[in-house]
């Protein structure tokens, strides 16, 4: 789990999560999860978990520190992000693209409120159209990575680790814990 969990790290440090933001997960799989899980220790107040299988959600939501669970293809949850963040935000502080849907980045940029992060983690097999008219209206930024830079990462979560940031990690995952096999997250 040190390689989902350093590239959770990477991600939101390339996003720039600060306390008091509200983030989006969309996908909440091995990766997604350790984005929440990453987000909660530097203080995020909201974070909003979003995926199709019930199971990835409830575990996020148990064990991983996602505040709010959206069940359900991301389009069709930009209304209750906006409601979740409340209405005086108009969106989310950042947005993180978790799964490899299509129809999930067009979705993050409409969920990330005006000068907004919008983060593409997944890896799309095709090429991509975004529209540049949402961009360009809400100044947001539109940052790609390539998950972890690995060896750079792992000295950041060890480092945090030891500094008590991922604290919540550490008391999530017991000896007795095993992999769900579905979402590629480490249950117990």
């Amino acid at each position: 789990m040190i390689e989902p969990l350093s590239t959770g790290v990477h991600l939101a440090r390339r996003a720039r999560l600060q306390a008091g933001e509200s983030i989006v997960v969309l996908g909440t799989g091995s990766i997604g999860c350790m984005i929440a899980a990453v987000a909660r220790p530097l203080g995020c107040s909201k974070i909003i978990g979003v995926n199709v299988k019930a199971h990835c959600l409830a575990i996020a939501k148990e064990r991983m520190g996602v505040t709010d669970g959206l069940l359900g293809l991301g389009a069709s949850q930009v209304e209750r992000v906006h409601t979740l963040v409340g209405a005086r935000r108009q969106g989310a502080d950042a947005a993180f693209v978790c799964a490899d849907d299509l129809d999930l980045i067009d979705a993050a940029l409409r969920m990330t409120r005006k000068r907004g992060r919008v983060v593409l983690a997944a890896l799309f097999g095709q090429r991509v159209e975004l529209d540049p008219y949402i961009i360009v209206s809400k100044e947001l930024q539109v940052i790609g990575s390539i998950m972890s830079n690995h060896r750079h990462s792992l000295y950041l979560v060890m480092g945090d680790v030891d500094s008590g940031l991922l604290e919540i990690m550490v008391q999530s995952f017991r000896l007795d814990s095993h992999v769900c096999s579905k979402c590629c997250v480490l249950v117990a």
